[in-house]
């Protein structure tokens, strides 16, 4: 795995409110929820619902085309949402002196 620069920082990252990143072409949803940065892939496996446009109910984000979920930890569908499958998930790190954060994959 290598060590990726998302191109956002700590303060760009709101509690509980998704945004859109990009990293050579992988497009990510990188939000903070409970103190703790979360990455995924952004778009919906159902019809490609942009996720940095969902919203966080609980541990999960939920797609803004049709509801769709998926937890926060690991990416896995919700089993009540059969319609979708489940999203990777990356490992997040923060600069401690920048806040610079970055992925791996």
């Amino acid at each position: 795995m290598e060590k990726h620069d998302l191109g956002i920082s700590m303060k760009d990252l709101s509690e509980g409110q998704p945004i859109a990143g990009s990293i050579d072409g992988r497009e990510l949803v990188v939000l903070l929820h409970g103190g703790r940065v979360y990455a995924l892939d952004r778009l919906c496996t159902h019809e490609s619902g942009d996720l940095s446009q969902g919203y966080i109910d609980g541990e999960e984000l939920i797609c803004p085309l049709h509801s769709g979920a998926f937890y926060l930890e690991g990416g896995m569908a919700n089993e009540d949402t059969p319609w979708v499958t489940s999203l990777n998930s990356f490992t997040v790190e923060a600069d401690p002196e920048s806040g610079n954060l970055f992925v791996y994959f």
